[in-house]
């Protein structure tokens, strides 16, 4: 396999095409800076490359979490009838009209059941 920067050429020439035009600042120690300094460096990456791959993946856990609901039999039961049970308008509309809301993935095993909805950043609104 043909690696660049010890990525696979795809994922590298993916990442390369992404345009980053968004900034954030933070102030440190000289204590976080240093280990910072050390942790990149061992990685054979950037200070400013190893801090976003971290943070990027440290939020897409939180945010998975959040988006994720974990039920035994009996709650799963008691989800699923109170999502066929029939609907009660709002008294206004709530939605936005032509937009379809994100679709949601189940898995089951073993008598637990796991709800998962797309983090919004996941999201892609559509008709």
């Amino acid at each position: 396999m043909l690696l660049v920067k010890d990525l696979p050429v795809q994922q590298y020439v993916q990442e390369a095409v992404l345009t980053k035009d968004r900034r954030r600042e933070v102030r440190l120690t000289t204590r976080d800076d240093d280990l910072l300094i050390e942790a990149a460096g061992l990685q054979g990456v950037s200070v400013t490359e190893f801090m976003l791959n971290t943070a990027v993946a440290d939020a897409e856990k939180v945010v998975t979490t959040h988006h994720t609901i974990e039920l035994g039999t009996r709650a799963y039961k008691d989800f699923l009838a109170a999502l066929d049970a029939p609907a009660v308008a709002p008294p206004e509309r709530l939605d936005h009209p032509g937009r379809r809301l994100p679709s949601s993935t189940l898995m089951s095993k073993g008598g637990l059941h796991t709800l998962t909805t797309p983090p919004a950043w996941q999201v892609k609104w559509g008709a």
